[in-house]
């Protein structure tokens, strides 16, 4: 039997959507009801799970660790405690995304109005404000909720919902973290009869074939290149990075990690996930070493002799996507000579690797600001014939504001001290496949670069207005502006920033 769908218009609604909106809508009044919560709550133990849009989540020193050790190896840091502690830390610090765990703000318009679905526009975005420490009760808090039906007026086979979440996450002593925003266009399908047209075994995700990419063979050539960018790498440190030294069109050094073999998977209330392989810059680097590995006749990779010995033991916590403990299929667990099928990358994992580059280049005394990265743009799904007409994109990118005095819209706030950068990953065939930006707060010479910059103060921002304590200084009180997305998670076994 041919399949045939249900049309949709804008805020006209079938029986079967009504009930899930009734249902999604109730989540959002439910979090509006809930009101503010103040960092004073927080501290005096009133705020719980049990409350709507609040989850919390215990940062065990293992999993700070194993994050930082991971992503960051080379950073005293991360991974020195009285290096941490002489800059002025309490002791190390978790890397800068640990705590915004994405999936505990986002809340998916309910699976019953819909048979299938193509996810689009998937854009986020992390402001932050003080540290996470071993031993930190995070408070995630949704602040406010949002859905608007992007539907074009002339009817369409997709219901295309835009759905935001804004949220906050404080530690135990009331003190704000981070600012998060995660946003999402699904676009869903209904069938006319689902009970007799759909096999129940047929899987509900709609998107491109990705799988149908060419691999590619990495030549002598290609690791030429790849240890060229690795010896040119550079890490500021200790030494200052000065407002004034960075000019309009400055790059820093390129990073690269990978072999990317296996991709990390979501962790409930972690941000940064867990299990994965580890970057194996260190021993592809070491000519003697690499002698030993094992190279790829199929595609020109270097694996370690032992292939699990690139796979860190990971913390004992619950995965999303694999079984219980462990997560589930590993291909580092095949012998040589044999090659897993291609799996997505998660798209955070890019996001984790360009903190490795971010931290390279502002070096100790600098602070990340805010982080934005996106996938599943409508350019790049429209390229695989996935062409989405949405009546309003609300989800599209931002136009930077005009420069006063600069040309460059790598520079948009002009003589102030934030140096937004943007990033777009290309693939091999120059398409774009993932994109994030970030900005960071440097000092100018004439002020005190002793120290790190330090942490904000704590504060409070809610949709209805502030609770008794402050808010810090500079925190913007609307909610976050959209950023760009180039496209879908790629294949690339090495990521480079």
């Amino acid at each position: 039997m041919e399949k045939q769908f249900v049309k949709f218009y804008p805020g006209v609604y079938t029986d079967r959507e009504k009930k899930a909106l009734a249902a999604f809508m109730e989540t959002c009044r439910a979090i509006e009801e809930r009101g503010p919560v103040s960092p004073a709550e927080i501290r005096e133990g009133k705020v719980t799970e049990e409350m709507p849009g609040v989850y919390t989540q215990v940062i065990t020193e293992e999993i700070l660790r194993y994050n930082n050790t991971k992503f960051d190896p080379e950073n005293p840091l991360f991974n020195n405690e009285s290096y941490a502690v002489k800059l002025g830390y309490r002791s190390i610090p978790g890397l800068q995304t640990l705590a915004a765990h994405d999936d505990s703000f986002m809340a998916p318009f309910p699976r019953d109005a819909r048979d299938y679905m193509l996810v689009s526009g998937l854009n986020h975005e992390i402001s932050f404000y003080n540290p996470v420490y071993a031993g930190d009760t995070m408070y995630l808090i949704a602040d406010e909720r949002h859905i608007l039906d992007l539907t074009p007026a002339e009817g369409s086979e997709f219901r295309s919902f835009a759905i935001e979440t804004a949220g906050s996450i404080y530690n135990q002593r009331g003190e704000l973290v981070n600012k998060v925003a995660f946003r999402a266009v699904e676009n869903l399908k209904a069938l006319t009869d689902p009970e007799h047209m759909k096999d129940p075994e047929e899987m509900d995700w709609i998107g491109p074939d990705w799988d149908s990419r060419p691999e590619h063979y990495y030549s002598d050539e290609d690791w030429e290149k790849i240890l060229s960018i690795w010896k040119n790498e550079h890490m500021k440190g200790a030494e200052p990075l000065y407002w004034e030294d960075v000019s309009v069109g400055f790059m820093p050094a390129e990073t690269l990690d990978g072999p990317i073999d296996d991709s990390i998977e979501p962790t409930p209330r972690v941000g940064m996930g867990n299990g994965g392989t580890r970057t194996l810059k260190r021993e592809i680097m070491d000519a003697d070493f690499r002698g030993t590995m094992v190279r790829s006749e199929q595609n020109g990779i270097y694996r370690m002799p032992d292939r699990t010995d690139s796979w860190p033991k990971e913390p004992d916590l619950r995965l999303k996507y694999g079984e219980e403990y462990g997560g589930g299929f590993r291909s580092v667990d095949l012998p040589h000579g044999e090659e897993s099928h291609r799996f997505m990358l998660i798209n955070f994992l890019g996001r984790d690797y360009a903190l490795r580059h971010i931290n390279n280049f502002m070096g100790d005394h600098g602070k990340l600001v805010d982080i934005r990265w996106g996938i599943m743009s409508q350019d790049s799904l429209a390229s695989r014939g996935f062409a989405r007409k949405h009546r309003r994109q609300r989800c599209g990118p931002p136009r930077p504001p005009a420069a006063a005095g600069r040309k460059s819209p790598r520079h948009p706030e002009g003589g102030s001290q934030s140096l937004p950068g943007e990033r777009c990953r290309p693939d091999r065939r120059g398409s774009a496949h993932n994109s994030s930006a970030g900005a960071g707060r440097h000092r100018g010479k004439d002020s005190d670069i002793g120290r790190r910059a330090p942490p904000d103060p704590p504060g409070c921002i809610r949709s209805g207005g502030c609770s008794a304590d402050p808010p810090p200084a500079g925190t913007p009180t609307r909610r976050h502006r959209p950023p760009a997305g180039c496209g879908p998670a790629g294949d690339s076994p090495c990521a480079r920033s």
